[in-house]
């Protein structure tokens, strides 16, 4: 390994190492707010500011869904009886424009309890105002990190967020890729290969998206359509759809056993092995490297 190399992989065991001591010490919230802050320059403190003057920000850097309706019936409650107790996040990225960086669910409510009660204190929301010194890339990783901690995200929600900060943590650090994720891992407090998982179901084509999304096919499953190829994926979307279930999807491991179990064609057995436990890690070994030969073995036959 080259000197420099291994400069940049202590850079970044170190920088790791600092999270999850950050972490232990203070909590996750405490270790994304003490990267973010530095980044966060606050024009005012905190003002009360008129929701009129607030706009959302853009679709791509706030693809996070809104609130489903039980979850906003508890928010414009929790503000009715309580106030905001939370302040939003904007950003002052032109004189007099402020966009919503943290906190679109909250002004929804706000408007919601004004139409309904008339009452003009709703009109205004404590907020914490950035200024114009705050970067695009910077006001977009507010964005994530805000929505990351305070709310329960989708697995392609995720996928989202993760792939914005692994550019953003790739441009700054110039880590190799395993350094990359396992720092995410330690920002976010999840596993290096969560992380990695997570990158690749953005490899997925936008049906199998929502399929995994809303829990048709599992993670597992989402994973195994990950690693065929886009073409692939929608010629088995066009020709089964739906009957892609996890049930047709865990009885096969490649793209052609995939359209011979959905079709019904392949007769497939279920075969329970008991091994010693110590031999476990050499069974899986010599059980993935005959899957693969029963793979090529079945390209070259023409299986399709």
């Amino acid at each position: 390994m080259s000197k420099k190399g291994t400069t940049r992989r202590d850079k970044a065991a170190e920088k790791i190492a600092e999270m999850k001591s950050r972490q232990e010490e203070s909590g996750f919230d405490s270790v994304v707010e003490s990267y973010v802050k530095p980044m966060q320059q606050e024009k005012g403190g905190i003002v009360n500011l008129e929701i009129d003057l607030l706009q959302d920000a853009p679709k791509e850097w706030n693809f996070f869904q809104p609130l489903p309706e039980d979850k906003m019936i508890e928010l414009v409650e929790s503000i009715q009886e309580n106030g905001i107790l939370h302040n939003l996040i904007a950003w002052e990225h032109k004189p007099g424009l402020y966009m919503i960086l943290s906190g679109h669910n909250r002004v929804a409510a706000s408007w919601h309890l004004f139409e309904i009660t008339g009452e003009e204190k709703y009109l205004t929301v404590p907020t914490v105002i950035k200024g114009p010194e705050l970067t695009e890339q910077q006001a977009r990783q507010i964005i994530v990190d805000s929505n990351w901690c305070q709310r329960e995200l989708s697995p392609m929600e995720k996928n989202r967020a993760i792939m914005i900060k692994y550019v953003y943590f790739k441009d700054i650090y110039d880590y190799s890729n395993k350094d990359t994720m396992e720092l995410i891992g330690t920002y976010f407090n999840i596993g290096w290969k969560q992380v990695s998982n997570l990158m690749r179901l953005g490899n997925l084509i936008p049906p199998f998206r929502h399929m995994f999304d809303s829990g048709q096919i599992s993670q597992r499953n989402a994973l195994k359509l990950s690693y065929m190829s886009e073409e692939e994926q929608d010629r088995l979307y066009e020709d089964f759809g739906s009957n892609l279930t996890n049930s047709v999807l865990s009885r096969a491991s490649s793209y052609q056993e995939i359209r011979k179990v959905a079709s019904g064609d392949l007769e497939v057995k279920t075969i329970t092995v008991k091994i010693p436990a110590k031999h476990e890690h050499s069974f899986r070994k010599f059980y993935k490297e005959w899957l693969e030969a029963i793979k090529k073995q079945d390209s070259v036959s023409g299986i399709e």
